[in-house]
């Protein structure tokens, strides 16, 4: 199976939030919940799995730096069986500005699933997060998958 290298690659910014509570976040299995509306379990170690939005987002922990780096496997429903997991880097910094940011970078995407994903990143990730890290805890109203 074929796969794009490069899929999404953004950086978002959020205020008033340090990398460190944004990484924190994506690893509570209990926070990430609560910032997506969405049933989420985590083992949060290198090696550890994941399964977000209800099952629909799986995979495995490769590489784990708290407060700055998330490297993981990562595929989601659209996925079929025969193609390979894709890569997804998180890293966390404060920028020049003094404001939190998270570069998020997914390659390895089969070539079969060929939309663009920095809008599904931005509408299931990006967004809630900012609101939910902002004391703005109203989930999303949208499910991933089928």
């Amino acid at each position: 199976m074929k796969s794009h290298l490069l899929h999404a690659h953004l950086t978002a910014q959020f205020k008033g939030v340090s990398p460190e509570k944004i990484y924190e976040t994506y690893m509570s299995a209990e926070e990430h919940e609560r910032a997506t509306g969405q049933p989420t379990s985590i083992d949060a170690r290198e090696g550890g799995e994941f399964a977000a939005y209800g099952g629909y987002i799986t995979g495995k922990f490769i590489r784990l730096i708290p407060g700055r780096l998330i490297v993981q496997y990562w595929r989601s429903g659209h996925y079929k069986d025969t193609d390979p997991d894709s890569i997804l880097t998180l890293s966390f910094r404060k920028n020049e500005f003094g404001a939190a940011e998270m570069e998020l970078l997914l390659t390895h995407y089969p070539d079969h699933l060929d939309y663009n994903d920095n809008t599904a990143w931005n509408n299931f990730y990006i967004e809630p997060f900012r609101a939910y890290l902002n004391g703005k805890p109203e989930p999303p109203h949208f499910k991933l998958g089928p």
